[in-house]
């Protein structure tokens, strides 16, 4: 299936970091509905763990339903409107609390996301960041999806909002400085065709870069997994360069 959805992993001790695996979701939902066929039903529900903690649990097909492929066809069609979404997205969000499923968030992702912030001692907190985080993986994706020669409009606005947020990316704990810098030099040329303007943006990306590794650093810090509260400014953050 070539419509990917996000799936969750530890990547550094005390934080969860998130990448997208393409199809990883579908392919443990293919298996529950593959199992469903070929075994008698159970009354327990399939589990999937996808963090090493308590696992998030799925249903399995009901017996009234149609078969696993109306039911995997279905799902496609989900995953596919909001990946069409994620283009009326290009502009970057509040990182205030995110309370209900955005529109470029299929509703098995939601529930995902949903199953695994639940997990967590401040549960709106942990899925209003990692919304913000799949909302930044599907720009990136899509972005990436473009040729250089396709639709420059979409491309510019694509690249503009990934700049833009990568502070926010960095002062959560979803990107490292190093990360956001590598990103920052691939997105320039398309979020700022100007020269004249280019350099003056990325100088102030650059800082804000930093000063949000500070702040994540600083959170770390002094509440070990903690991290800056969603909505709140980097410490020793400067107005954007005029």
């Amino acid at each position: 299936m070539s419509q990917t959805i996000s799936a969750v992993q530890r990547s550094s001790p005390g934080r969860m970091k998130w990448r997208l695996a393409g199809g990883a979701v579908v392919a443990l939902l293919i298996g529950a509905l593959w199992r469903a066929e070929d075994v008698p039903p159970i009354p327990s529900h399939p589990d999937v763990s996808l963090t090493g903690s308590a696992p998030v649990t799925f249903a399995p097909p009901s017996a009234g339903m149609a078969d696993a492929s109306t039911e995997l066809a279905a799902l496609k069609a989900e995953l596919n409107t909001a990946a069409m979404a994620i283009d009326q997205s290009s502009v970057v969000e509040s990182e205030g609390p995110v309370r209900t499923r955005p529109d470029y968030v299929s509703p098995m992702e939601w529930m995902v996301l949903q199953g695994v912030a639940n997990q967590h001692t401040n549960a709106e907190r942990e899925l209003s960041r990692m919304v913000h985080f799949l909302r930044f993986n599907k720009q990136l994706e899509r972005w990436e999806g473009l040729s250089a020669g396709g639709d420059p409009a979409l491309r510019h606005a694509l690249a503009s909002a990934l700049v833009t947020d990568l502070p926010a990316r960095v002062r959560q704990g979803d990107l490292t400085a190093s990360d956001a810098r590598s990103l920052l030099m691939r997105l320039l040329a398309d979020a700022e065709p100007n020269a004249a303007l280019r350099e003056a943006r990325m100088g102030d990306t650059m800082a804000r870069i930093e000063s949000a590794s500070r702040a994540a650093a600083q959170a770390v810090a002094q509440g070990g997994n903690a991290v800056v509260p969603l909505g709140s400014a980097p410490a020793a953050t400067s107005a954007p360069a005029r």
